[in-house]
């Protein structure tokens, strides 16, 4: 799946979200959600165009999860990172 289109909005409302300044006229928190098992997992990091080794277990936050047949779904992690992930490596663990 490509993400032509990633909502600006969505994540400078994240990123104050991390960073704690969030305000309620900033609109719901993003619920965090963490990558399953231990060791680390390759994931295509679609700023760069190239895979990326990240840590399993790494905070991230879900920016789009894709259409509902989509294995996919485009994450960001707590320390800027932007990746694809598979769905099926994330299991939610509600808000930071």
């Amino acid at each position: 799946m490509g993400w032509d289109h990633i909502d600006e909005e969505k994540i400078k409302t994240l990123i104050k979200q991390i960073s704690g300044t969030i305000t309620r006229k900033d609109g719901d928190l993003v619920p965090c959600h963490a990558i399953k098992g231990k060791g680390d997992i390759w994931c295509y990091q679609i700023t760069n165009k190239t895979f990326i080794r990240l840590p399993r277990g790494i905070i991230i936050y879900v920016l789009d999860w894709g259409k509902e047949h989509d294995e996919q779904c485009l994450v960001y992690s707590n320390n800027g990172i932007m990746v694809a992930i598979d769905k099926k490596e994330l299991i939610e663990i509600g808000f930071d």
